[in-house]
């Protein structure tokens, strides 16, 4: 019985971030892209960060994420957009700097695909704070397969007791090592 509750509630991560994930790669894929895409001058018209609080009963915590609406023009038609950079990971420092950078009144370059000129971005092409749904899609499977292959591998010792049978030790290392790595890469693309 403990082996099956074992490999269904690694499902549950497992699934979630393998869905995370691609999403996070579909990120990267169209951060890389729009390096590529044409530009107009825009308008920033708001320009705030958005806190948001979490908690719970032993601790809390704060997000922070930049809120900009900008406005350009390609051709005859008028656009509004509010993409800043796909999948960015924002900490408190680089919300506040890019709300600095465009602030409200101000211009700003607005790259937009050439085949869809409302898919807009304030900041194209590809940097390493891309990565971070990627990271967290990675992070997620990665947990979701510590249980799967815990579950998979745990051999009855006794009624309560399990212990993992011959060679199952090595994968459930790599596994938990690479999903510590993911974690310290997500905490690191937050605080830069």
């Amino acid at each position: 019985m403990a082996r099956v509750i074992f490999f269904l509630v690694g499902l549950v991560p497992l699934g979630f971030g393998a869905w995370y994930g691609i999403n996070g790669i579909r990120d990267v894929l169209e951060a890389s892209a729009s390096a590529n895409w044409p530009h107009v001058q825009g308008h920033i018209t708001a320009s705030s960060v958005k806190v948001t609080d979490s908690s719970s009963r032993k601790s809390s915590s704060q997000s922070y994420e930049p809120k900009i609406t900008y406005t350009y023009n390609v051709g005859s038609h008028d656009y509004t957009g509010s993409a800043i950079s796909p999948g960015r990971a924002w900490g408190s420092t680089n919300a506040y700097a890019a709300v600095k950078r465009f602030a409200a009144g101000s211009t700003a370059d607005i790259s937009y695909a050439p085949d869809k000129p409302a898919r807009s971005l304030l900041e194209p092409g590809f940097h390493l704070v891309n990565c971070g749904k990627m990271l967290m899609g990675v992070c997620a499977t990665c947990f979701g397969l510590l249980f799967i292959l815990f579950a998979a591998n745990a051999q009855p010792a006794g009624a309560r007791n399990y212990n993992l049978g011959p060679g199952a030790k090595a994968p459930i290392i790599i596994v938990f090592l690479l999903t510590f790595a993911c974690f310290g890469a997500l905490m690191w693309l937050g605080s830069s």
